[in-house]
């Protein structure tokens, strides 16, 4: 097999391992299956003869300071809503945002979640289908991107380690396709699949499901003035994909649809995978 054959067997590779990666991931977002789908990636990465990732297995993301709903708050105060004002916005966003990654002076990491207000005059949340929301998340731009009526930022806590250690990754072409070139005792340059690399989809993966555990965890307790649509996810980052959920204001509240069913683990985590075919080891 020549040098330029075997790179691109090996490309090709690291494509069907990302793609299985993001679907399966896609999956467990869409199930709310947050636990047992984080340990069907758990054992995955596990499964890889690489340990540079494993901080990632204790992620815990949270909001201790109460800043989700602070900022929320004051989104609906800077757009100028008032009390008693009617369903003018529908549409509410929490992004993990590349944007809002910052380093303090004792060198600690910190993420933060861009929170956006849209009304319905962008985009009517409430009197689209599911589907038709569904469609908007995943298209290259959806309707109300960039079109918010107010924007803040919350701080979350819990991150400082991963992001440390993604900062750490080198970047290079390696990354981008999966392999890196070797040179043989004899001279001659060779292709190998690069280990690293097929673990640290699965790591964005956790780092994903982690953080639509929290949300979902955070909008149970949301309080907001009326029913809204809530998107969960990032148009940046591609492993973080898209959900909505319908958040009933407190008139509906006590009407509020039952959630979606959610799979059953398999009996034996880490051998049989939850969510069908688990991704086969490089």
């Amino acid at each position: 097999m020549t040098m330029d054959s075997e790179r691109a067997r090996l490309i090709e590779a690291f494509r069907a391992w990302k793609s299985e990666i993001f679907a399966l991931t896609r999956e467990i977002v869409a199930q709310r299956a947050f636990s047992n789908g984080k340990d069907e990636l758990a054992a995955i990465l596990k499964d890889l003869p690489v340990r540079n990732f494993d901080p990632v297995l204790d992620l815990r993301i949270s909001d201790e300071a109460g800043e989700i709903p602070r900022t929320t708050n004051a989104a609906f105060r800077h757009a100028g809503y008032q009390p008693g004002m009617p369903e003018t916005f529908t549409g509410l966003g929490f992004d993990l945002s590349a944007h809002e990654r910052a380093v303090d002076a004792a060198g600690r990491f910190h993420q933060g979640v861009e929170v956006s207000l849209y009304n319905r005059g962008v985009y009517d949340f409430l009197a689209k289908t599911d589907a038709e929301i569904a469609d908007e998340c995943t298209a290259v731009g959806s309707a109300w991107q960039g079109a918010f009526d107010a924007i803040e930022s919350a701080p979350i806590g819990g991150m400082h380690d991963v992001l440390a250690l993604a900062g750490t990754i080198p970047r290079g072409d390696h990354y981008q396709y999966g392999f890196v070139t070797e040179v043989t005792p004899t001279g001659a340059s060779t292709a190998a699949h690069e280990p690293l690399a097929y673990a640290e989809v699965v790591f964005n993966a956790l780092i994903a499901v982690e953080f639509h555990r929290f949300m979902r965890d955070c909008l149970a307790n949301l309080d907001l003035p009326h029913s809204m649509v809530v998107i969960v996810a990032e148009h940046d980052l591609i492993y973080v994909p898209h959900t909505h959920y319908r958040l009933p204001g407190p008139a509906a509240r006590e009407h509020s649809p039952t959630p979606p069913s959610i799979r059953q683990a398999a009996s034996t985590p880490g051998k049989t995978a939850v969510f069908g075919r688990r991704p086969q080891r490089p």
